[in-house]
């Protein structure tokens, strides 16, 4: 009698921990592969984010070329470099690299801050992706038309934010196998004083609406991470390019109190500031060639880009254009006018683009999204 109910006791205690286990695997597991949807490179979604406005996935010719096969004709890690930084590829004398970038007309390719990972994902999503038909043809046009796609990291998401997914899968992975433990060791020895495992268990169990709460904690903690992570998209706030011409605004509109609108005169007129013409530089600069921080190194870069003599004050027959790195940039769907903000709400450039009157290097000041403006 006293064995048939120990062996009883016994195999109602396996069957719960059988089921205990299945339960919390199963859980796990459904935890585990969300996190790793979570955290996967799209390559469709960097594509769509950083790529389309230059390229399709089929073999038409938008502004760059057209990437269909790309990875038939250039090797991974040669991707990989020329996608990351095209420039240093080009001035260290890649004969791929600088035929690209003779072939379509000179224009650079903006350094892209993607890891490994999303570059691949990219190639595989243009592998698998059906060709794009061309909705019409575009027109070769110089480098400073052209709209310059974000340089920022696109669906940058923290390890951190992982990492406490994790921690929150985990944690409810042990306390159920706690609870198995604590209902095994009271089925199978009911007479034994509970260990400290079982008393845990046996604490939580006996403290519901503190469990409850513990939970909703877990739950709601994890959603506010994931939210963060995806209203980080697209952010470039602080980004920080160099320029072809290191440019101070620090001396010119700080030191020399030149007014924004002297150089950008189109802020208070259209939909965007504009970028000065070498023209305009030439109103000072044909009489002052040193500056205060540079000597007369960058000064001379524009006088080559304008093909003009400082000794005889003549101009060639062979300019070439300053290739600019836009700072800002904001999405396709968003519509922006600076001549609405400056002229009717009277804001100040500073608003917006911080302090530039203190900045040797121009940066992007503002995280430029809705929630923000």
């Amino acid at each position: 009698m006293v064995f048939s109910t120990t062996f009883e006791k016994l195999r109602i205690t396996r069957n719960t921990i059988k089921n205990w286990l299945i339960f919390s695997l199963i859980t796990l597991s459904f935890l585990l592969k969300g996190m790793l949807a979570f955290g996967q490179a799209d390559g469709q979604s960097i594509f769509k984010q950083s790529c389309a406005s230059c390229h399709s996935t089929g073999a038409n010719r938008l502004v760059g070329p057209g990437l269909r096969d790309i990875s038939k004709t250039r090797t991974e890690a040669w991707l990989i470099d020329f996608i990351r930084d095209s420039q240093s590829m080009i001035a260290a004398g890649d004969k791929d690299a600088v035929a690209i970038f003779e072939e379509y007309n000179k224009i650079p390719m903006p350094a892209q801050n993607l890891s490994d990972e999303e570059i691949i994902a990219v190639m595989e999503f243009i592998s698998q992706a059906e060709p794009a038909k061309a909705s019409s043809p575009v027109a070769e046009t110089s480098g400073s038309d052209l709209p310059i796609p974000p340089t920022g990291k696109p669906g940058a998401t923290s390890f951190g934010d992982y990492m406490y997914l994790l921690i929150i899968a985990m944690s409810l992975f042990v306390i159920v196998i706690i609870h198995a433990i604590y209902t095994a060791q009271k089925t199978l020895r009911p007479e034994k004083p509970p260990g400290a495992y079982a008393r845990f268990g046996k604490w939580f169990s006996s403290h519901k609406k503190f469990t409850t709460l513990l939970f909703i904690l877990i739950i709601f903690g994890g959603l506010k991470m994931g939210w963060n992570a995806l209203a980080s998209i697209g952010i470039t706030q602080g980004y920080q390019p160099t320029q072809p011409i290191n440019f101070s605004h620090k001396v010119h509109a700080g030191i020399n109190d030149i007014d924004c609108q002297y150089c950008h005169s189109s802020a208070s007129k259209s939909k965007t500031a504009g970028i000065p013409s070498l023209s305009t530089c030439m109103n000072c600069h044909k009489f002052i060639s040193e500056g205060t921080l540079t000597g007369t190194a960058e000064i001379a870069k524009i006088y080559t880009a304008l093909d003009y003599d400082p000794n005889t004050m003549l101009y060639g027959s062979n300019p070439t254009p300053i290739e600019w790195v836009r700072v800002h940039n904001l999405p396709d769907h968003a519509y922006f006018n600076h001549s609405q903000h400056v002229n009717a709400a009277g804001l100040s450039c500073q608003t917006c683009h911080g302090d530039v009157q203190d900045m040797d290097v121009v940066k992007q000041h503002s995280k430029l999204t809705m929630g923000w403006c």
